[in-house]
């Protein structure tokens, strides 16, 4: 059987206890690489805004106790569009188990939503909220897509909930008819993640940053959008993972456009130079960027594809 450990922010190796013994394994899909004492195997996903199995893990024997660090990131969520909230990042867990012998393990790393390119007409045109990442088998897992980011055309109040939610839109043009109320952050999922901040309704209509795996992403103010919250660093391999998408500004030419969060944000469209949202990154699960003016085709960014990584003192 194994044992759990659940952690998010203080993200610790736990040792075997034992120095003697055997452990040998099987693995399909990962890709299997050494850092410091650790040996790791990664999987990660390559498709968009699908969930496919990417991979076995498989333990046939393990009579010298070792203990695996895990680390499950979903795809993180795309970014909204016209003055869009940045997409949340995937939800994070991390935690150790010890493996009996003759168990195994099946694989599933999320991919990211895409970003919104397409003014609403009273629909829901936010970010793509992306796909789960799990493990199942031995081990039961499951790590909750980032939420898409809200769109000032959408027909939603805010962004959509995931592991971490999705940035409020600069103003909401289609909900119930009225366009003096900013758009609010999605909700981000306890103990995965966090909240979106909301956005502005006053010009240059900037948008909230997505949430990010350790912090709620920035609410916009002024003339600045939000920037994605931050993600959390892995002590094992020290690669920070799930960093929130920045929001975007909707008025062309003007304002400034939020940071993506450390651990694969991206970062949000329009202001001054009228820059393109930046996609999360791949295999980090970061939120992509919010979109900026509709005009000029300034689409919001895809959420990055998630990751499952074991690791264990070799």
């Amino acid at each position: 059987m194994f044992s759990i450990i659940n952690s998010i922010n203080a993200i610790q190796p736990k040792k075997s206890t034992s120095s003697g013994g055997t452990f040998t394994y099987t693995q399909t899909g990962g890709t299997v690489t050494t850092y410091g004492s650790y040996t790791l195997v990664t999987w990660t996903n390559t498709t968009t805004n699908s969930t496919t199995t990417t991979g076995t893990f498989g333990v046939t024997l393990n009579t010298a106790n070792k203990v695996i660090n895990y680390l499950c990131v979903a795809g993180g969520g795309g970014g909204g569009y016209n003055g869009g909230g940045g997409g949340g990042a995937g939800g994070l867990l991390s935690s150790t188990f010890t493996p009996s012998s003759s168990t195994s393990y099946t694989i599933s790393a999320g991919a990211g939503g895409a970003g919104s390119s397409t003014v609403g007409t009273n629909t829901n045109n936010n970010g793509t909220t992306g796909t789960n990442s799990t493990i199942t088998g031995g081990l039961t897992v499951t790590s909750y897509g980032g939420g898409g980011g809200c769109s000032r055309d959408s027909n939603s109040p805010q962004g959509n909930s995931g592991g971490s939610g999705g940035g409020g839109s600069s103003y909401l043009s289609q909900y119930a008819g009225n366009v003096t109320i900013p758009g609010g952050g999605g909700s981000g999922t306890s103990g995965q993640g966090s909240s979106g901040g909301a956005g502005v309704n006053t010009s240059p209509y900037v948008a909230g940053g997505g949430g990010g795996a350790s912090a709620t992403g920035v609410a916009g103010s002024g003339t600045v959008a939000g920037a994605g919250g931050a993600g959390t660093t892995w002590s094992i391999n020290s690669t920070s993972y799930g960093g929130g998408g920045g929001g975007g500004v909707q008025v062309a030419s003007t304002g400034t456009i939020g940071a993506g969060g450390t651990g694969g944000g991206g970062s949000g469209a329009g202001g001054t130079s009228n820059t393109s949202a930046t996609n999360g990154t791949d295999g980090l699960g970061g939120g992509g960027g919010g979109g900026g003016n509709s005009s000029r085709s300034l689409k919001g960014g895809n959420g990055g594809n998630g990751v499952i990584i074991f690791a264990w003192l070799t």
